[in-house]
């Protein structure tokens, strides 16, 4: 793979970065997974549909989108798939992040009582109940949380996965 191949590729996935920051600050979708996707797949197929277009018109293409854009699009690809991957797991709320933020203000220790204090159900579980009926992965009827078609699936996925890894519950 050529440098300027790696460069490219870099380049569209952040600036795919800095698009997806601009759209969160002036209005978050209520479905960031759905965002997430359209912003990280759409936007540099978009460019590499342009790019191609330029291409088979002779049209001022910048060089480095000429033979190398299928290797472009495949690390742009990659590294946003890394990124909505991982968006979960940045954007939720840690109660072990949350423990430690709130031990950095307190240079003689924070004690457990106080940290106690800091944690209630509602604080914890809530959140993630509505992260889950917002990604349409849920949804509530009658009191009970109901998993929909993609949240089965996705929960038979995850199943799998970790009896593949050979982890039981509540390991791993």
């Amino acid at each position: 793979m050529k440098v300027r191949t790696l460069l490219v590729g870099f380049l569209l996935f952040f600036l795919t970065l800095a698009l997806h920051i601009l759209i969160w600050r002036v209005w978050r979708p209520k479905n960031d997974l759905k965002g997430l996707l359209l912003v990280f797949f759409l936007v540099p197929g978009g460019v590499a549909l342009g790019a191609q277009v330029g291409i088979l018109f002779n049209s001022l293409v910048p060089v480095c989108f000429d033979s190398d854009l299928p290797a472009v699009i495949v690390l742009c690809y990659s590294l946003g798939l890394a990124y909505v991957m991982s968006y979960p797991a940045a954007q939720a709320s840690s109660p072990s992040l949350d423990i430690i933020l709130a031990a950095s203000k307190v240079p003689e220790g924070v004690r457990v009582e106080d940290l106690n204090s800091l944690f209630q159900e509602k604080t914890l579980l809530a959140p993630r109940f509505q992260d889950l009926i917002d990604s349409g992965l849920a949804y509530e009827k009658s009191h009970a949380l109901h998993l929909t078609w993609q949240g089965l699936v996705l929960a038979r996925f995850f199943r799998f996965f970790r009896r593949l890894l050979g982890l039981r519950v509540g390991e791993g």
